[in-house]
């Protein structure tokens, strides 16, 4: 009979455990909607006030870098980046090397810059928000059917073949 007795009262305890258990399942899944809101509203409001930071990926971003701060102009640090990239240019990573390298200073429209050095340059077309394209870029495509580094494009003859 004491057996019967103490299983009862483990279930009783088990159930209650349960019970917790799903109430705290439950306040977790409410606290993760809760905080996924709270980061939606943060960008948003960050994205309206221009305190948006940029995340940058880059391959040898160091290097370009350090070329940037050979040129004398914000236009040839913007040609250049283009040329590094396949004859594509980002405003936002443009602004991020520019700034990294010095050939730009940190003001609040540095955006604004940019925008109107690339449009008065017209060495640039518009491909979709914040995207633009080098005019006079055109990536030779090799043997092997890759398209060779800015390296190996420098050293062909931009003159035709006859």
């Amino acid at each position: 009979m004491r057996d019967s007795h103490a299983i009862e009262e483990v279930e009783i305890l088990k159930r209650r455990f349960e019970a917790r258990l799903q109430n705290a399942k439950i306040d977790v899944d409410e606290a993760e909607r809760d905080l996924q809101a709270a980061t939606r509203i943060l960008a948003a409001l960050r994205g309206y006030s221009g305190q948006q930071t940029v995340k940058v990926e880059i391959s040898n971003e160091d290097d370009l870098v350090a070329e940037l701060k050979t040129k004398k102009t914000q236009l040839q640090g913007l040609v250049a980046i283009a040329r590094k990239n396949n004859g594509r240019l980002n405003n936002k990573i443009a602004k991020y090397l520019l700034l990294k390298s010095g050939l730009m200073k940190p003001t609040k429209n540095a955006a604004n810059i940019l925008y109107n050095v690339i449009n008065r340059s017209e060495r640039f077309e518009h491909t979709g928000p914040g995207e633009y394209r080098l005019k006079d870029f055109f990536p030779i495509r090799s043997a092997a059917g890759s398209v060779p580094s800015p390296a190996d494009t420098a050293r062909i003859s931009k003159e035709p073949v006859q």
